[in-house]
């Protein structure tokens, strides 16, 4: 099982967040899939102006509108055209030469104010470290095409945003992805009215019903190295391989369109009931010990349960994880067939505590203190503002 994290757009989530879901999903999931552009934060190295001319003229048109060009997708595709031209003539006539090697030095220009700004942002937020950890199998990357509407002419390399979160990527269907959210996806004013329940709630039984229920707590592990991370996968491995096997189970379970009172039971009677022994590996290890210590009043919790798919389209939507372009290709297909109407699994790890504050974020977090000493601490989701988590 593969817990997939997306984000292609340029989001209102901080970059911090998604460092601290793959951080911890890494340690005790099976394989970890980052899809979309954050790549680019952890390979946008010295030597990325050295990549090929073609593949910089597709970096220049997917983030045309953040480079701040003035000339439209048209002029770009001229002069692509034109450099596509250039290159293959032995012999360069000299207006062609110079418009190539104009056009050569703006591109690396760019490029090389992106990549100090990336940089920038994937050090600050944990990201940087992270490609160290790349392993087929482990931890994947996986680069969409965001042009919707054009054919996608390298399937060996990109996937469109649409394929990839209707399932239908090779490598993604329902029997293999749990999507894996931050905790922004609790955020009242992205709900409306709608409710999140805990699975002892008999409301979970309603076919669209959202549900969550809170599984493990680690500390945050921003600050760890690529090293100390594959250290501590290995040490929880023997105590989560188990885990794994069971969320496939119960993933299956959404497969073969078993009743949603036996998905819930199963979550409520074989999941939740291994947590313990998980808990308790965490707690004791050495280094998370140590990083508890560092940010004691933050820590980091998983929590799963399951949504329906079209909310999860509108969620990466809402807070700008993926194009309108996207979102309107996803809403098509929806009109178009009831294949998409179904719930599906899903994994939220979120932030809560004090020291949540401290974190740099693109919106305000504001916690009701009184409210939160009135409630259970169980059944209390963390969110950047109070929700009513019915029991």
């Amino acid at each position: 099982m593969e817990a997939l994290i997306v984000k292609a757009g340029f989001s209102k989530i901080n970059l911090i967040y998604f460092s601290i879901c793959l951080r911890t999903a890494y340690l005790y999931m099976d394989r970890t899939g980052l899809a979309g552009d954050m790549w680019m934060s952890m390979y946008l190295g010295d030597d990325f102006c050295s990549i090929p001319m073609m593949m910089k003229y597709k970096l220049l048109k997917d983030y045309k509108e953040e480079a701040g060009m003035e000339y439209d997708t048209e002029k770009i595709l001229k002069i692509e055209k034109h450099h596509l031209k250039e290159s293959k003539m032995k012999h360069r006539p000299v207006e062609g030469y110079n418009l190539y090697k104009r056009s050569e030095s703006g591109i690396n220009a760019w490029l090389k104010e992106r990549k100090n700004i990336n940089n920038q942002l994937a050090s600050n937020s944990g990201l940087l470290p992270l490609k160290e950890i790349i392993e087929e199998d482990v931890f994947t990357v996986y680069k969409l095409d965001k042009r919707e509407q054009v054919p996608n002419l390298s399937p060996n390399i990109f996937v469109k945003t649409s394929e990839l979160l209707q399932l239908q990527y090779t490598d993604h269907h329902l029997d293999s992805t749990l999507f894996t959210l931050t905790d922004d996806f609790t955020d009242p004013d992205f709900l409306e009215d709608r409710r999140i329940h805990d699975i002892n709630n008999m409301d979970v039984l309603m076919e669209d019903s959202i549900i969550l229920t809170k599984c493990l707590t680690f500390p945050v592990t921003s600050e760890l190295s690529a090293g100390e991370l594959k250290i501590l996968r290995n040490t929880l491995e023997e105590s989560t391989t188990a885990f794994n096997e069971v969320i496939d189970i119960w993933v299956d379970m959404f497969i073969e369109k078993q009743e949603k009172a036996e998905r819930v039971d199963f979550l409520r009677n074989e999941i939740q009931l291994m947590l313990p022994s998980i808990q308790k590996v965490i707690n004791e290890n050495e280094t998370l010990c140590y990083a508890y210590k560092r940010h004691s009043d933050i820590t980091v919790e998983v929590w799963l349960g399951e949504a329906p798919l079209p909310l999860i389209w509108e969620y990466y939507n809402y807070f700008e994880l993926i194009s309108d372009v996207s979102y309107k290709v996803l809403l098509d297909s929806l009109e178009n067939t009831s294949l998409y109407n179904f719930n599906v699994p899903i994994m939220m790890i979120a932030t809560k505590g004090e020291g949540r504050n401290k974190i740099e974020i693109l919106d305000e977090f504001t916690v009701d203190e009184k409210e939160e000493e009135e409630e259970e601490e169980p059944d209390v989701l963390p969110v950047r503002k109070s929700i009513l988590i019915t029991d």
